[in-house]
């Protein structure tokens, strides 16, 4: 959206008037501009997507996690990143555990990380659904046995219906001309995290990962006051409009932990 927004019009404009010089002069292949208008036509395919995946009322992902260690920790980066973006997350599937059945002993071990780790997921991704899904002994192939692994994952529950609602980003006024900017970034942690904020946008970066979140109007020619990073949430608090500080602005905020 960065580039479509700032760079392509003017790429496009500069590609019409150069273009054809530089084909004559140095033969050179440069895009004509049916590419540029195959990209946009791209673009805003994708951008609609984008608006169907984050519509909370159509759309909710759903995170698999197997009860190990390292996928626990893999989950946990997927759920802030997909916050990051504005992705609604409404319940966690913990597969394949041993089913109670199972009683050989070799297992035993197994199954004692499977029931820590299955509690550091309860723990951790609360107030999240927890589905639970058991090994089964053969593949899931046919739609006799998805119908069975289905029943008994979901039960009563009905696999369609939004099974947590929660609103990634949200603002809200905490006093007479204080405004508070709410990010969901669950199991982030300060050192991967950076908060800027350049015109009328808050640049947020977790990890390799950077989105430029649009500030609203009522925020926009606001100074930033402070940035915290508390329980999963980031809390960017925005003060009284001053003159001389407004959309053109360029405040970098470090999110205190405290």
């Amino acid at each position: 959206a960065w580039y479509m927004d700032r760079v392509f019009p003017t790429t496009r404009r500069v590609a019409r008037i150069v273009g054809p010089v530089l084909q004559r002069v140095g033969r050179l292949p440069v895009a004509g501009d049916e590419v540029f208008g195959a990209t946009a036509r791209l673009y805003e395919r994708l951008d609609g997507a984008k608006e169907l995946l984050t519509d909370p009322d159509r759309t909710s992902v759903r995170l698999v996690v197997n009860a190990e260690a390292m996928v626990i920790a893999e989950a946990r980066r997927t759920h802030t990143y997909l916050s990051l973006f504005g992705y609604h997350v409404d319940a966690v599937v913990v597969n394949r555990l041993l089913p109670d059945e199972l009683t050989d002993p070799w297992f035993d071990r197994w199954r004692e990380l499977q029931t820590a780790h299955r509690a550091e997921i309860e723990s951790g991704f609360a107030p999240l659904p927890i589905l639970p899904a058991h090994l089964v002994g053969d593949e899931l192939l046919g739609l006799d046995h998805l119908r069975d692994f289905a029943d008994a994952l979901y039960g009563e529950v009905d696999p369609l219906a939004v099974l947590h609602r929660g609103t990634p980003l949200r603002v809200e006024r905490t006093g007479p001309d204080d405004w508070v900017l709410e990010i969901d970034l669950p199991f982030a942690e300060r050192g991967e995290l950076d908060v800027a904020r350049h015109a009328g946008e808050l640049l947020v970066r977790v990890g390799p990962y950077r989105r430029a979140v649009a500030l609203p109007d009522s925020l926009r020619r606001r100074p930033i006051t402070s940035a915290a990073l508390r329980d999963g949430t980031l809390r960017v608090a925005f003060g009284p409009k001053a003159g001389g500080r407004g959309s053109s602005d360029e405040d970098a905020a470090d999110p205190e932990g405290t």
